[in-house]
């Protein structure tokens, strides 16, 4: 199956650390997505303070209960984030999103075609923890922390640690076939803390990381 996308998009930069950025995308026969993002940036202490809001949307085509009406009504991925950098060395990130993805399919994707890893939409929301965190009515509080080694005479070197708690995660809401362990009114907490080193050579990076997942069902 062929899937033609025509994305388009803009971006502005106030040149005060304020930029404002918006997409929209179509798949023909298959969703349109949207996206919008405002960042900022200012000093706080003397270090550098970011902070952001973005929003991830997906509407269907169709509405017959076939294999591409995945979602029901427009499913959406909403993120808040903050990063502060103390004494150009550490890293601090706090982020969280909120997923709606009512419908069939169960948890939102950003991408405009339905074969995994034949497109990759843009999602800025990236986290070094197993799960995607993206199921329908999951929320997730994200935190990790980032040591430059620079001062250690390791430039190019850093360790760091995160950590994820999710909760009120649901399966899809109908499902055409239905398999066993499909029960639509189960929910699903999980975590997930991620220990790792990286180097970070001229022109990339080379990363090596420790994860561990733990999911609860409620």
């Amino acid at each position: 199956m062929w899937i033609i996308s025509t994305p388009s998009g803009a971006k502005y930069d106030f040149k005060n650390d304020l930029v404002l950025e918006a997409a929209f995308g179509q798949s023909e026969g298959y969703v349109d997505q949207y996206f919008a993002k405002a960042s900022y940036k200012f000093d706080l202490g003397g270090n550098p303070f970011t902070t952001s809001y973005q929003f991830y949307g997906a509407r269907d085509k169709v509405d017959d209960r076939s294999v591409n009406d995945i979602y029901d009504g427009t499913a959406w991925l909403q993120a808040l984030t903050f990063g502060y950098k103390v004494a150009e060395v550490v890293d601090l990130r706090l982020e969280g999103t909120w997923v709606k993805a009512d419908g069939q399919q169960g948890y939102f994707l950003q991408r405009m075609t339905p074969t995994y890893a034949s497109s990759n939409g843009r999602l800025d929301i990236w986290w070094d923890n197993r799960s995607d965190f993206n199921a329908n009515g999951e929320k997730a509080v994200f935190f990790g922390a980032m040591y430059d080694l620079k001062n250690w005479n390791l430039p190019g070197w850093a360790v760091g640690a995160s950590y994820v708690y999710a909760w009120d995660a649901k399966p899809a809401t109908w499902q055409s076939n239905p398999d066993a362990y499909y029960d639509k009114n189960r929910t699903i907490e999980e975590s997930s803390y991620s220990l790792g080193c990286g180097l970070y050579p001229a022109g990339g990076a080379c990363q090596r990381h420790h994860v561990q997942t733990a999911l609860y069902r409620i």
